[in-house]
């Protein structure tokens, strides 16, 4: 795969997730930092830095369509 294809990959998948800013301020240690996710279709993304419910809802979305992530 180009890395141009790759880049839209990951662009369209950005597009699709919701983001939201917090309703509730996330104390410092419920940050999770470096969370490298697999997907079954081989993309692998890293999350630098996301609140634990953040992530878990990410995995979550996936689940509702019986693609659970590998990592």
């Amino acid at each position: 795969m180009r890395a141009t294809e790759r880049y839209e990959r990951a662009w369209n998948a950005f597009q699709i997730l919701p983001m939201e800013m917090p309703s509730d301020p996330v104390c410092p240690e419920n940050y999770l930092f470096g969370i490298p996710l697999t997907f079954p279709n081989g993309t692998i993304v890293t999350i630098k830095k996301g609140s634990v419910k953040s992530v878990m809802h990410l995995m979550k979305l996936y689940e509702k369509e019986d693609m659970l992530c590998l990592d």
